[in-house]
């Protein structure tokens, strides 16, 4: 089985944090997002990955074909976007690679699933289209759907007003594909998997099915999602799939601090996460707070809910403005 991962976004919410990053580099604990992404996909035992890339696509294109020096996949194929094609349409610039089922992931989420589960339903049900499912608590900002007993799609709402949903199960952008189904994405003009192809296989009576899986999903397209994923995950309340683990060190007070940082032994952390390389000064008390890769967080410097981005420095007398923070876990 192959798969494809969608590498294609903008971020543009996360700025600054994208303007010179890609969406899928940005880290999530100790490594990029995207890597979270192969994780999932190696424990599947895939290992010909797939990218479509447009923002940066450079980065991206420099970053995935590390996996192929460093043993962790057997191909990479890469694939640019000139245009915006939408979801589906830049799936249909790898119809040429594709040769059989494939998974399809969004590189723009933090996605740790096993995945097991939807592929024996995708090769039981001999589906044309199997998706995975997520439940949230508001459902404004995604898609919903909705299943018969057999797990079967009977329908789809966009992203609908508060109240108005029929469920809570939201499309989680994790798909098992059968390649034929590149025959209906059109060529020229852009199309999008949830808006477009998706309703139109559904009315054609095609078989698309979905189930919810175990693991963890957040989509972390603001500041404030960012960091809740990781200190949720850091305190517990959710989990990386079994078998993918963080090169770090939990620490007390529902913490995580990578093994390349630095914490003097004076300072006080509570429910943060301190990326690799970087510092957090004697005396400093950090609380719901991400401070990414090459930060420091000076001597007697106490914050709060803030992202100290990747190397910023942020000291006792700096305002979260002038240090360049940007307002994390306890926006709303």
């Amino acid at each position: 089985m192959q798969a494809v991962i969608m590498a294609g976004g903008f971020g543009t919410r996360l700025h600054p944090l994208t303007e010179q990053t890609p969406k899928p580099l940005i880290e999530i604990f100790d490594r990029p997002v995207i890597d979270h992404c192969l994780a999932m996909l190696l424990r599947a035992g895939i290992s010909r990955i797939g990218i479509t890339t447009s923002n940066l696509s450079e980065m991206v294109d420099e970053h995935v074909k590390g996996w192929v020096n460093r043993g962790l996949v057997k191909e990479v194929h890469v694939t640019v976007e000139e245009t915006p094609m939408g979801t589906a349409g830049g799936i249909k610039l790898m119809q040429d690679w594709i040769e059989d089922t494939f998974v399809v992931v969004s590189g723009d989420n933090l996605t740790s699933f096993d995945i097991a589960p939807l592929v024996r339903m995708h090769e039981t049900r001999k589906a044309d289209v199997s998706m995975a499912l997520w439940e949230v608590e508001d459902t404004s900002e995604f898609g919903i759907v909705d299943c018969d007993a057999g797990g079967r799609i009977v329908r789809f709402q966009e992203k609908p007003a508060p109240g108005e949903e029929f469920s809570r199960l939201i499309n989680a952008g994790l798909y098992i594909v059968q390649p034929n189904v590149l025959e209906q994405i059109p060529e020229t003009d852009p199309c999008d998997f949830s808006r477009d192809l998706f309703p139109s296989m559904l009315r054609a009576g095609q078989k698309l099915y979905a189930t919810s899986l175990q693991g963890t999903w957040y989509d972390i397209g603001r500041h404030s999602d960012l960091a809740r994923s990781q200190i949720e995950i850091a305190s517990g309340q959710s989990h990386l799939v079994e078998g993918i683990h963080l090169e770090g060190s939990l620490v007390k007070r529902e913490s995580w601090q990578a093994t390349t940082s630095r914490v003097a032994s004076s300072a006080s952390l509570e429910c943060s996460i301190i990326h690799p390389g970087a510092s957090v000064g004697e005396h400093a008390k950090v609380s719901s707070c991400i401070v990414m890769r090459g930060a420091r967080v000076e001597e007697h410097t106490s914050i709060q809910g803030l992202i100290i981005p990747p190397g910023h420095t942020i000291g006792p007398i700096d305002t979260p403005s002038m240090a360049g923070a940007l307002a994390g876990h306890l926006a709303r």
